[in-house]
């Protein structure tokens, strides 16, 4: 399934043509393809002790952190050519990734091992997700508005309550920064893929803003693998996409700023509901996200965050299926933090209201509507010197649906010798029951927030400019909720959620960087996981045991060349065991070079050794690519035209040259 892709655009800055900024090459994967990202990349400020603020919910510098946590930036993220969000998530630590095809199709992301609805995602400082099966539409997220993403591993409902279990990815959108400028993309592929884009950004005095829009069109590839011949599912599964975003910014006055962020996403995508499907099967994702922040710098060593937020997630399907479905998330917030000396502060109120219109909503339930409300308080203290940090946190939550909930968390950090430090924790979490979970068709409105209890050890090692890290954990989950076909529901049938299941991960992450071999650079990580239902003594459905990431960078003839490989362990499909994935090994090269002044080329070629794989049963996932980024880009993907499934059947191909 190759493909031809090219692209071209440009940005336009007091009214002379010039070459525009970096786009976004890392949108040329996947099906939800961004290529022609068209504003000047917006950089986190340059700090040599950078700021983290997904930890703790306030900025705080890494090297003090008390979790563990990735920040990703915007450079990162074009250099390494990814397609979608989760695809950037899956080359990190501790992330597992599977899609019933493409990247428009249904996303799943784990971390550590944890179910996807135990993971929270921010969209700057704004909860998205829904209230059906619970997590994130990974797949609606538009990465060509992505400035930086910061994740927090392990369990962090102690700063944010329900959902983050296993841990927190928080989404940064781009701002506007330096002179006013326009920025226009366009891209075409022989796979009939068109994708067109345009922002307006900039600064005028204390005021910045941004403003942008993109589309997308694709008639896809086949996603399944055991399709009949001659019916529809047998067909292609293309997608359309558009996004918007929007920023504004305005500085009050030192240390007073207020932002303001409005992302929409549409995706209307092509799938099969089955086998032998007669019908054109369609999925419309719509989302959005609004947010208001205020950042407040009262005093040196006061500081107040003040955070208000809407999000709202739609899913309606069509064809052989019909249904409808609508999450509407309300959220306000404030964090007050207060420095003394070695010692710190912090105080949290939270409100959240959630909302879900959906069509098997029936039990006690008029208009098929459902909500809850959480009211919330949170302190956290920390103590630091330069060889010890300590820090606890409790959060005490109160639900309208199931009553009250308190978790907390504890950890120290120590620096044993210089550039070695140990730290240790040790939190609780809990993840609510979704309203569909208790008020649909198959609902039990008696359900009990799922809990869990982790401990972890980590070691991290920095000499001469490289840095190791070690850290082991061990997460026993209780009260998981799990779809049961033998349970009798309110209904009088069978077939229903309950509290039913238990759960024990264990595991460990390897990590490195910066290590030079020669002129070559190297970076990456070996996950060891043993995840085990402990009611059904079962692994985890498609959690894989091992897990290993290896890129490797250095310059030649002009060239800064990368590679890549990403080695997965055997995994199984279902919870029972029965059907069982093979292991498999993707690869993949880039290059860049700086053409001129104004011009830079940079060529991927992914899935080089053209390997066959699935992590999902009758699922297909096929992906390679080669682009060449800048006012002049080229692309090509899936030169070994590679064809691989990350389901049973189901197949995932894109491919293209850019």
């Amino acid at each position: 399934m190759g493909g031809l892709l090219l692209s071209f655009n440009m940005w336009i800055q007091d009214k002379a043509l010039r070459a525009p900024g970096v786009r976004s090459a890392c949108a040329a994967a996947c099906g939800v393809v961004l290529a022609g990202v068209v504003a000047q990349p917006v950089w986190a400020d340059d700090q040599l002790d950078p700021l983290v603020v997904t930890a703790t919910r306030v900025p705080s510098a890494v090297s003090a952190r008390l979790a563990d946590v990735t920040v990703v930036t915007r450079e990162e993220i074009e250099r390494q050519g990814a397609g979608g969000v989760a695809d950037v998530l899956q080359r990190l630590p501790g992330f597992q990734v599977y899609r019933n095809g493409d990247a428009a199709s249904a996303t799943s992301v784990m971390i550590r091992g944890s179910n996807a609805r135990h993971v929270l995602v921010l969209v700057d400082g704004v909860p998205t997700g829904t209230q059906t099966t619970g997590g994130a539409t990974w797949e609606s997220l538009p990465l060509a508005w992505v400035d930086r993403i910061e994740v927090v591993r392990g369990p962090a409902s102690a700063a944010y309550g329900s959902e983050a279990m296993g841990g927190v990815v928080q989404i940064f959108t781009r701002k506007g920064k330096d002179a006013p400028r326009v920025s226009l993309g366009m891209g075409l592929s022989d796979q009939h893929l068109i994708q067109t884009d345009a922002s307006a950004a900039g600064v005028l005095g204390m005021f910045d803003y941004l403003v942008g829009v993109a589309g997308e069109t694709s008639n896809g590839f086949n996603a399944r693998s055991n399709t009949v011949a001659n019916k529809l599912a047998s067909d292609r599964d293309g997608h359309e996409s558009n996004s918007s975003h929007a920023a504004f910014g305005f500085q009050l006055a030192p240390g007073q700023r207020v932002q303001a962020t409005l992302n929409q996403a549409h995706l209307n995508n092509q799938y099969d509901f089955s086998t032998t499907s007669t019908k054109d099967d369609r999925a419309k994702k719509d989302s959005s996200q609004a947010g208001l922040n205020w950042s407040a710098q009262w005093l040196p060593n006061w500081q107040t965050i003040t955070t208000l937020g809407q999000s709202t997630d739609a899913y309606e399907t069509r064809g052989s299926s019909l249904y409808n479905s609508l999450t509407r998330t309300q959220n306000a917030s404030v964090v007050n933090q207060v420095q003394l000396g070695s010692h710190s502060l912090r105080a949290l109120l939270e409100r959240r209201e959630d909302h879900l219109v959906n069509s098997t909503l029936t039990l006690g339930i008029q208009d098929r509507r459902g909500d809850q409300k959480t009211n919330a308080v949170g302190l956290g203290y920390e103590f630091q010197t330069q060889a010890l940090v300590t820090g606890v946190n409790w959060r005490h939550d109160d639900n309208s649906r199931f009553g009250e909930h308190d978790t907390g968390s504890a950890s120290a950090s120590l620096e044993v010798a210089p550039g070695q430090r140990v730290r240790a924790s040790v939190g609780t979490a809990f993840r609510a029951p979704t309203l569909y979970q208790l008020y649909s068709n198959n609902g039990d409105p008696t359900l009990q927030p799922e809990t869990s209890l982790t401990r972890e050890l980590a070691y991290t090692l920095s000499v001469d400019g490289v840095q190791w890290g070690l850290t082991g954990y061990s997460t026993h989950y209780d009260q998981m909720i799990d779809y049961s076909s033998t349970k009798i529901c309110w209904t009088g049938k069978a077939g229903c959620y309950g509290n039913t299941a238990k759960a024990r991960i264990e595991g460990a992450t390897l990590s490195m960087s910066g290590l030079m071999l020669g002129p070559v650079r190297l970076q990456g990580s070996m996950d060891w996981l043993n995840p085990t239902n402990t009611a059904k003594d079962k692994w985890l459905a498609r959690r894989a045991r091992q897990e290993a990431k290896l890129r490797a960078e250095w310059t030649a003839m002009d060239w800064d060349l990368g590679a890549q490989v990403q080695a997965t362990g055997r995994r199984y499909d279902d919870d029972a065991n029965t059907k069982k994935l093979g292991g498999y090994a993707w690869y993949s090269l880039d290059g860049t070079r700086k053409l001129n002044a104004s011009t830079t080329l940079l060529v991927r070629v992914s899935n080089v050794s053209n390997h066959n794989y699935g992590n999902k049963h009758f699922w297909n996932y096929n992906y390679s690519n080669q682009y060449l980024r800048n006012n002049i880009n080229k692309c090509a993907n899936n030169v070994g035209n590679h064809s691989y499934g990350n389901k049973h059947f189901w197949n995932h191909n894109y491919s293209n040259e850019y």
